[in-house]
């Protein structure tokens, strides 16, 4: 059956060439249409499904995530509810040149603050561009500052 179908394509060689051809040609006109069709996004994820909801109610509260620069903040022996605590938290971002950040958010300036005995808080900046070329990423976390009930970074 093989060897029938082989003999059959070799004598009509020159035609299966020019079909493969044709066939290649009309398929990619045809695919052009196909870019009108497709959507960029998550077109896969259910809109009813606990993660949309989830993302949408965290973009609802937090914004869109353009942070440039996330710095969290532990502190061993104060609450996030403690005004020391908060104080020394906005000294910090305070410290940062004014001229290179475009907006910071905290955990109090979010909206979100809890009333649970959380020690742990994070702040979220954008930077200019000039202040992104300075950034170098980095996995290590810099050592705490020592300092009468400062909350690490």
């Amino acid at each position: 059956m093989f060897e029938a179908w082989g003999h059959r394509l070799y004598r009509l060689r020159r035609l299966t060439l020019v079909l493969a051809v044709l066939f290649a040609v009309a398929a990619g006109i045809w695919g052009t249409g196909v870019f009108s069709k497709l959507t960029s996004g998550n077109t896969f994820t259910p809109p009813s499904s606990e993660s949309n909801r989830e993302s949408a109610l965290a973009t609802s509260v937090f914004g869109r995530n353009e942070a440039d620069v996330v710095v969290l903040y532990h502190s061993a022996a104060l609450t996030v509810a403690s005004p020391a605590y908060r104080q020394a938290v906005t000294a910090e971002l305070a410290a940062l040149p004014a001229a290179d950040v475009l907006h910071a958010t905290t955990y109090w300036s979010s909206g979100q603050a809890s009333t649970r005995p959380t020690r742990c808080c994070s702040s979220r900046a954008r930077m200019t561009q000039h202040a992104k070329t300075l950034i170098r990423p980095s996995r290590t976390i810099w050592p705490p500052r020592r300092g009468a009930g400062s909350p690490r970074r």
